[in-house]
């Protein structure tokens, strides 16, 4: 079941985005160690459907990485261009939304409004999770 879903999940981002081969080796490198992947494809499909940019899908992916592996995914960042990796460290400022505690969320929702003078990708992909 995993494995269709990380091929539902590679067909989903070459029907609307260009990736080059380093970007789509990478992707199934990020996929290969994720394990929730219906989630994973879930959020994805509101990056479509919110027309997000490829640089929005390598950090979401990049960032779901890191919270399991995070040293793989310190690595696998190094390949991305600048913007990519800004994105990155935005989504390492806002913590996972779902699981904060009420003195929590006031203190996240501070870090978001800085993320948002940013970018205001990140914070709509925390939000699609």
């Amino acid at each position: 079941m995993q494995i269709n879903k990380a091929e539902q999940i590679i067909a989903l981002l070459k029907d609307n985005f260009s990736f080059n081969e380093e970007e789509n080796a990478l992707i199934e490198r990020m996929l290969k160690e994720e394990e929730n992947l219906n989630r994973i494809y879930g959020i994805l499909e509101n990056i479509v459907f919110y027309k997000l940019d490829k640089n929005s899908v390598l950090a979401f992916l990049n960032y779901q990485l890191f919270k399991s592996n995070s040293e793989q995914a310190d690595e696998i960042c190094q390949h991305f261009d600048q913007e990519t990796k800004d994105m990155v460290e935005d989504f390492k400022v806002i913590k996972d939304i779902n699981s904060l505690t009420v003195s929590e969320e006031v203190d996240d929702i501070r870090r978001m409004f800085l993320v948002m003078s940013k970018d205001m990708r990140v914070v709509m992909m925390k939000l699609f999770g």
